[in-house]
């Protein structure tokens, strides 16, 4: 095979894959056999075993010796922690976006949320196409918040990260009607972030980030976070 075409299916099963991870199609701690999955997908077990292994150092999958692949575990601890590490990162790179961002960042912001905010109030036939396109509109507007930092190292986290906790989001998401407060808590971000107020954006955006334990598992995410500790001792 070509190593370009084998590449590129190694790519489009990575993202079915992550699409049946994120939807639990493929629920958490399921056995992923390269039998079974050759079948399911109809694809060569070479490219399977790409994917997966990719998916093993995003976070999605396990591979242990003598279990091999499996779907990976969901916990409110996987999750305080997760969001732990994207306060930190997202923080640093918002703070860095702010500093540096230039017209066509601000841009890209607006028209972002404006995106975002449609996606949400649309109508839609099924929950699945409402999820779909909210998440998708959702992940483009954080993107555009940090799109003027500076570190591609911070960015690539960020995007992992980002990806990670789509898993959990998505018991949020399945439901657009139960969004209250969402575009509300992202225009609120956007004009902090374009008012290049950097202490107070990063506030909210740690705030928002912390809405997810809480909404999934009635954890009080903000009262363990980093940026939430640190202001409570500067208090």
């Amino acid at each position: 095979m070509d190593p370009g075409t084998k590449e590129t299916l190694t790519e489009a099963i990575l993202a079915r894959l992550v699409e049946d991870i994120v939807s639990g199609a493929l629920p958490p701690e399921h056995n992923l056999r390269i039998e079974q999955l050759k079948e399911q997908y109809q694809v060569g077990a070479s490219p399977l075993r790409e994917a997966l292994s990719r998916l093993t150092s995003l976070g999605f999958v396990t591979n242990e010796t003598r279990r091999g692949f499996r779907v990976a575990p969901l916990s409110p601890e996987d999750l305080l922690d997760l969001t732990r590490m994207r306060v930190l990162v997202e923080a640093e790179a918002l703070r860095d976006a702010i500093a540096n961002g230039d017209t066509h960042w601000e841009m890209e912001i607006a028209g972002s949320f404006a995106k975002l905010s449609m996606a949400v109030s649309r109508p839609y036939a099924r929950p699945e196409e409402a999820r779909h396109t909210i998440e998708s509109a959702h992940k483009s507007f954080h993107t555009a918040l940090l799109g003027a930092c500076r570190s591609h190292r911070l960015m690539e986290l960020q995007s992992i990260f980002y990806d990670q906790a789509n898993r959990y989001r998505h018991v949020i998401l399945a439901d657009a009607q139960t969004l209250d407060g969402f575009v509300e808590r992202h225009e609120a971000l956007m004009l902090t972030v374009l008012k290049r107020e950097p202490e107070q954006a990063i506030e909210l955006l740690a705030e928002h980030l912390e809405i997810t334990p809480r909404d999934v598992y009635g954890v009080a995410g903000a009262d363990r976070s980093p940026l939430t500790a640190q202001r409570k001792r500067a208090s």
